[in-house]
């Protein structure tokens, strides 16, 4: 699945669903709900992780308000240049460095894409 680049998914009930490889390359995510939704192979480059400013202490047990977790984060494509996880969610940078990279297909985009919308 191919989401279109930048798309607004704010405040989307995505609860359950197979996201398998789907390109979510710069989506608003704000207010999402991912909980149980299968993100194999998704990529989350350039997503901001941005929560609603939602006073923790009236919903302490959720520790991100997208209802991600570190196993469906662990087994996406990407997180190159993803702003504002969470402290949970930045545990991902030390056991799964290579999220965080600039894959070839990145370096494609970048040197042949951009410079031509320059």
């Amino acid at each position: 699945m191919r989401a279109s680049e930048g798309a607004n998914l704010e405040r989307a009930y995505l609860c359950g669903a197979d996201l398998t490889g789907t390109n979510l390359n710069g989506a608003n995510i704000k207010g999402a709900n991912f909980k149980g939704a299968n993100l194999e192979g998704a990529d989350f480059t350039e997503v901001d992780f941005e929560e609603d400013n939602i006073d923790d202490s009236l919903f302490p047990e959720l520790f991100n308000k997208h209802n991600l977790t570190i196993d469906q984060l662990s087994n996406i494509k990407s997180l190159y240049g993803a702003k504002n996880l969470n402290h949970e969610l930045e545990t991902l940078r030390k056991n799964r460095p290579e999220l965080f990279e600039e894959t070839d297909d990145h370096k494609w985009y970048r040197e042949n894409f951009i410079q031509f919308k320059s």
